[in-house]
């Protein structure tokens, strides 16, 4: 029992450390890498299903609190089920459908706890989207050939259409190892595309270095 009492109580000082810790990332350079998920709402969950997500991001502390940088993302995600199936009773033939996205914005991230290796954030970012939807029937003979895909946030077979987007959410990132740590964060992403926004949720997490500035 008394063991057990040992590690409970260094377990607690050893977290109670991480959090009192400070250490300023002022000055330092961040890169990070993320995969996850990508969740379509509002008339977007009409048309897609959850899907893909994956993320690379470089960005510079101006100071204690804030950092800006730039984030590329790209997301993949499946025609729902009504999508394919009003493709498959416009063409006559079995219809499969997806989506790719593409995402070039710069962010902006506000930290809560700036010197502190469990640090809470606060993000926005705005950019261009590039939106892509693909679909193709497949024939009698086993071939499978492009289709048009034409319903909102759906642009025609093989063409990138690009809009302007904005996104906000918040996360956490967590410093283990003096530069390495890892995050996960929770956005908000608003593409104005032509008739209704296309409006999802991404949820990633990864691998974060901490570089000293050149």
């Amino acid at each position: 029992m008394k063991r057990i009492l040992l590690v409970a109580v260094l377990h607690a000082a050893l977290v109670s450390a991480s959090w009192a810790q400070e250490e300023s990332v002022s000055g330092s350079v961040e890169t990070s890498a993320g995969v996850g998920g990508s969740f379509p709402i509002a008339t977007f969950s009409d048309n897609a299903k959850t899907g893909f997500a994956l993320g690379l991001h470089v960005g510079y502390y101006v100071n204690h609190f804030i950092a800006v940088g730039g984030d590329f993302g790209y997301y993949a995600n499946n025609a729902s089920d009504e999508l394919n199936k009003k493709l498959s009773d416009d063409t006559g033939t079995t219809v499969e459908a997806e989506f790719d996205m593409l995402q070039l914005t710069a962010y902006g991230k506000f930290l809560l706890l700036p010197k502190k290796s469990v640090a809470p954030y606060a993000k926005a970012q705005l950019g261009y989207y590039w939106l892509r939807g693909k679909a193709k029937a497949s024939l009698d003979d086993g071939s499978d050939v492009p289709v048009n895909c034409s319903p909102p946030g759906c642009p025609s077979v093989q063409e990138w259409v690009s809009d302007f987007g904005l996104g906000a959410g918040a996360g956490v990132h967590f410093r283990f190892w003096g530069i390495v740590g890892a995050f996960g964060d929770l956005i908000y992403n608003a593409v104005f595309t032509e008739g209704d926004t296309t409006q999802f949720v991404s949820l990633q997490g990864g691998i974060i270095v901490f570089l000293p500035s050149i």
